[in-house]
């Protein structure tokens, strides 16, 4: 391990727990949007998708972004925009913002696990 990263590694590993957090949470609240704001069950099942097609395309750039930029820093960038997303998302009254949140969090949280692995990759040898 090389000297200083031991605090990086602690963020890292709290951003990917808030990630796998992040993608189990609409199971919960979504059942509530739906009853308050009278949303269909497609309207729902595309609000929740929306969170994926957003997280799969930012593990297409991840890794270059990684290599360019740092696991920190995509970490980091990744962290305030999926927290943009949850505000937008938590104040959202109806289904525009609840879509836009949705799309946010997930540009935000794609690249975590990949700049993860990169730490790792960077910062520890094989024994």
């Amino acid at each position: 391990m090389k000297k200083g990263v031991g605090f990086s590694l602690i963020l890292i590993f709290a951003a990917y727990f808030l990630v796998v957090f992040i993608k189990l949470s609409p199971s919960i609240v979504m059942p509530a949007y739906q009853a308050n704001l009278r949303l269909s069950s497609s309207m729902v099942g595309m609000i929740s998708g929306f969170y994926f097609c957003t997280y799969a395309l930012m593990q297409l750039f991840a890794g270059p972004l990684c290599r360019k930029l740092g696991a920190g820093t995509v970490t980091s960038a990744g962290m305030i925009t999926s927290s943009v997303g949850l505000v937008v998302f938590g104040f959202g009254k109806t289904w525009l913002p609840l879509l836009i949140g949705r799309l946010l969090i997930g540009l935000g949280t794609g690249p975590i696990f990949v700049a993860m692995l990169f730490f790792f990759q960077e910062n520890y040898e094989g024994a």
